[in-house]
Formats: structure tokens, C-alpha cells, sequence
């Protein structure tokens, strides 16, 4: 009993879409906003598209590095020691912290290395593009427009074909859907 209920709703939502698909045949004109006898008509379009490039590169910077360092002196220090008479809700308390920390001398000379960076560079590439638009357009507007002229050497976009595939037709050399139910 659902099948046939989904199979019925199926075929009503498709007949729906039918309607609409008709009540919007005869839009306004896209350039003129005329709205008697227009038709849909498929144009080329120019457009420039915007391409990100990614380049890749190196970058040299000099670099001195120590030879051995000798340890000398070591500090150390209490910390938060005036963090008893904080109030908790007001900042964040904790008890004395010990802090232990060395000074290093360097020992013999520095030597001087060269080190190379990975950078990244993005360019934006504007490059031509070409695609089909579909525009309502009265016999006037249609007489008086023309494609968009193609750069020779550009690939264009085939034309969309014109025939419309229904939802109960069946394309060539099929003989049946799996799933439909012949009566």
C-alpha cells in the first residue's frame, strides 16, 4: 500500500513541476522586460575568471651559531610570593613558584651557516571564460543581440542541446527501468 501511495505522490510532484515549468515559459524579456511571446534562448557569455596560482620558493638568510658555551652562574628566584592576598574571584591565584634559571657564556667563535626558507607566493590570474546562459528574450531583443565574440585559439563551452528528457521517458535502447512496475 505505501509503494502505490509513494508512486502516486511521485506522480503528482511531477505533474506539478510540469506546470510550474510552463507558467514560467513565458517570462519577461531579459533585456527589455516585454513580456509578450519571448522565448528561451541559449547565449554565449563572456566572463574572467579570477585563478589562484600557488608559486613556490626559497629564501636565504644568514644564521650565526655558537661553538660550546660554558655555564656560569645559576639564578633563582620566588615568584608569586603576592599572590596569598588576591582575591580569587578577582584574578587568578596560586602559591610562590620557584624559578631556577642559568646564564651561559659563549666559548670560541661563532660560524656563520646560510639557511634556506620555504616561502609561498599566491598570485590571482584573471583568464577568460566562456559559458552558456539561457535568457528569456522577446523576437526583438533576439534580433538585435549577438554572442559574445570568441578570442581565436579559445575553447568554448559545446551548446546545450535543446531537448528535454521527461521523467517517465526512457532513453534509447533501454527497454525498461529495473525498478518500474509494468501493468
Amino acid at each position: 500500500m505505501t509503494s502505490r501511495l509513494c508512486v502516486v505522490l511521485l506522480l503528482t510532484v511531477c505533474a506539478l513541476c510540469q506546470l510550474v515549468g510552463a507558467a514560467n515559459a513565458n517570462g519577461p524579456c531579459t533585456h527589455c522586460g516585454h513580456r509578450a511571446s519571448c522565448n528561451k534562448v541559449c547565449r554565449l557569455k563572456y566572463e574572467e575568471k579570477k585563478v589562484e596560482v600557488v608559486c613556490w620558493g626559497l629564501k636565504c638568510e644568514d644564521v650565526c651559531v655558537n661553538g660550546c658555551s660554558k655555564r656560569c652562574t645559576k639564578h633563582c628566584e620566588i615568584l608569586c610570593e603576592e599572590c596569598d592576598d588576591v582575591d580569587p574571584y578577582e584574578a587568578a591565584s596560586t602559591g610562590p613558584k620557584k624559578f631556577v634559571w642559568s646564564e651561559w657564556i659563549p666559548k670560541g667563535s661563532p660560524k656563520l651557516y646560510t639557511k634556506s626558507k620555504l616561502m609561498k607566493r599566491t598570485v590571482i590570474k584573471k583568464i577568460p571564460a566562456y559559458k552558456w546562459v539561457v535568457e528569456d528574450l522577446c523576437a526583438q531583443c533576439e534580433a538585435k543581440t549577438k554572442d559574445t565574440e570568441v578570442v581565436p585559439g579559445a575553447a568554448i563551452p559545446p551548446p546545450p542541446t535543446t531537448t528535454r528528457a521527461t521523467f517517465l521517458e526512457r532513453p534509447a535502447g533501454v527497454a525498461a527501468y529495473p525498478h518500474a512496475v509494468e501493468r
